[in-house]
């Protein structure tokens, strides 16, 4: 596969060498958007490009072309490029930037073989979030007026679904500021780009505050389902009213010099409303590399499995699947005839058991009916969960940079490794390994690795107890963030990471076994170093501290410890406990 040139050119040039017949760019599949009538700087570039896309047809090896220049996409909705049931398509551009509007889709991929995406930058004519200064606070803290940026034009019909403070300096969060969602109970314009916001409950603006405020949600900017073996190379996405590349149900992929960051240049503190990658119920291998994630209103990477809810059919032997509070679940996580199961415990996340699909029917409300032999129906009269051990993702994530974004640099779960790369100004922990029910995310941690990594000032709003974090959430009664106890995750490793003024504990982990912390070094920390609760045969060797700072241990799993090695670090027996 030849990621960082067309297809199209690598066979030219094998025709030049005489090592193949020359052919004609249209015998090889090539389509420029520019036979279509499409120049850069027209008002409307979608109906020539479909045109284009139209004329690729199902050939394989197929190459769209866009010249360099800037695109416009007038269409507010709807899908702008989409390709189904394609093998070794590649879209390319040579700088070519593709400004689109509303909540459109730019690019939708299913059922693709091979498909590489290279050399394209995405961007919105208008961002879906506004950011401006607060100029006025109600009384009852429950109104704020803002004036608004100029290059974010508002008429106060905007739909505002999070507010947060933000460092102009940096182009983060602020520390120790403001992040809330639903709070906004209108929006009136009260002068030119001045908005003035009723809240639904008092929170604690101050004149001057920088406030980014995030509108509509909408598609994936880069969405790919059921794809395989897919590259992304050396694309930038500036903008995106949701996710800016949204993965589900693929089999392997590479991603390399995608940058997901602000508009360089531009005075802007976001770039995507929420992930910059999101994979979900995947398999095989997912490399990430030389990639940058900044400016996102959500994780950087989020590589995750889906829990889905279990209401098992004891009269018919089978098991109904759900997407529990997130139905309908999406079709690309339905489980195949065949695959293994893992069923847990709702309240603990305790594994039950292991079942094998024997047959899958679709149920309307995006559910299915799993049959599976007839002794496991039944196994357990608490809430249970499954999740297909299939999709399962081998992930790695080297050389990255994520210079700041609201919650976490990366979000992992097993076979993962993430090093080489630095975190910097996250507003909660740089990484996070944990199974979370209340977000139906796993499955436990297995064999992860965080090495080599440089991590500096994350946790910027203190609601996480460290900058990295392992362990395991419950949600009984749908709240969410409740630790369980009981230990799942297994075979974690982190190793020669150096923190810099983590805002807490450098590493926080529970709920694990065979947990190995060894030749960090941590710096300018808080008076907690580690935070080890709910761990089974740990080991912290090799670690240094300056200043000084402890391991806070619970008294259980302080018989599961070894430590030998380390510099600058005490013991601390948590008894909350005992």
């Amino acid at each position: 596969m030849l990621p960082l040139i067309s297809r199209r050119r690598a066979l030219l040039g094998m025709a030049s060498l005489g090592l193949t017949a020359a052919a004609s760019p249209d015998d090889l599949g090539f389509v420029s958007v520019a036979d279509f009538g499409v120049r850069p700087g027209m008002d409307d570039a979608g109906p020539g490009v479909r045109a284009a896309i139209a004329r690729l047809g199902k050939r394989p090896g197929a190459v769209l072309h866009f010249p360099p220049g800037m695109y416009r996409f007038a269409a507010r909705e709807g899908v702008a490029m989409l390709f189904d049931d394609m093998d070794h398509l590649t879209v390319e551009g040579e700088g070519a930037t593709l400004l689109f509007n509303g909540t459109v889709a730019p690019v939708l991929m299913r059922g693709c073989r091979a498909p590489v995406l290279h050399g394209l930058t995405f961007d919105w004519e208008r961002p879906p979030f506004s950011q401006g200064e607060v100029i006025a606070v109600g009384l009852d803290g429950r109104s704020v007026t803002i004036r608004i940026d100029p290059e974010f034009p508002v008429d106060g019909g905007e739909t505002i679904r999070e507010l947060g403070t933000y460092d102009r300096r940096t182009r983060a969060m602020a520390k120790h500021g403001i992040d809330v969602g639903n709070v906004v109970a209108g929006a009136i314009l009260v002068a030119p780009q001045t908005l003035l916001l009723t809240l639904k409950w008092r929170v604690p603006f101050t004149i001057g505050d920088t406030v980014v405020a995030r509108h509509q949600g909408g598609p994936s900017v880069i969405h790919l389902e059921r794809c395989r073996d897919f590259v992304l190379s050396n694309l930038a996405i500036h903008a995106a009213p949701a996710i800016a590349i949204g993965i589900g149900g693929c089999d392997g992929g590479t991603v390399s010099g995608v940058r997901v960051e602000q508009q360089p240049g531009s005075a802007r503190l976001m770039s995507s409303n929420a992930d910059g990658l999101h994979c979900a119920s995947c398999s095989g291998d997912l490399t990430i590399t030389d990639c940058t994630f900044s400016g996102m209103g959500d994780d950087g990477i989020n590589v995750t499995g889906l829990y889905l809810a279990v209401e098992p059919d004891k009269a018919q032997q089978r098991l109904i699947l759900t997407g529990g509070q997130y139905a309908p679940a999406p079709p690309w996580a339905a489980p195949r005839i065949g695959d293994r199961l893992r069923l847990v415990s709702g309240s603990t996340l305790k594994p039950i058991d292991e079942v094998q699909a024997q047959s899958v029917e679709p149920l309307d409300g995006g559910r299915w009916a799993v049959q599976v032999p007839a002794d496991h129906i039944g196994l357990s009269s608490e809430p249970m969960f499954a999740i297909d051990l299939r999709a399962r993702t081998r992930l790695l994530v080297s050389r990255c940079a994520f210079p700041g974004n609201r919650a976490r640099g990366v979000l992992a779960h097993s076979d993962a490794i993430v090093e080489r790369s630095s975190f910097e100004h996250q507003s909660d922990s740089a990484i996070l390994l944990a199974p979370d029910l209340y977000w139906q995310e796993g499955p436990a941690i297995e064999q992860t690795v965080v090495r080599g990594n440089l991590i500096q000032a994350a946790n910027l709003l203190a609601r996480t107890p460290a900058a990295i974090l392992v362990g395991a959430f419950v949600a009984p009664a749908g709240r969410p963030g409740v630790p369980t106890s009981t230990i799942i995750n297994r075979n974690v490793a982190i190793e020669g990471n150096h923190f810099l003024q983590p805002n807490g504990a450098a590493i926080s982990a529970a709920a694990t076994r065979d947990l190995r912390i060894e030749e960090n070094r941590i710096e300018q920390a808080s008076s907690i170093a580690f935070s080890l609760h709910h761990v089974r045969a740990a080991r912290l060797s090799g670690n240094r501290c300056d200043p000084r700072a402890v391991v806070q241990v619970d008294a259980k799993s302080r018989g599961e410890l070894i430590m030998d090695g380390n510099a600058g670090l005490g013991l601390e027996i948590d008894r909350r406990d005992d």
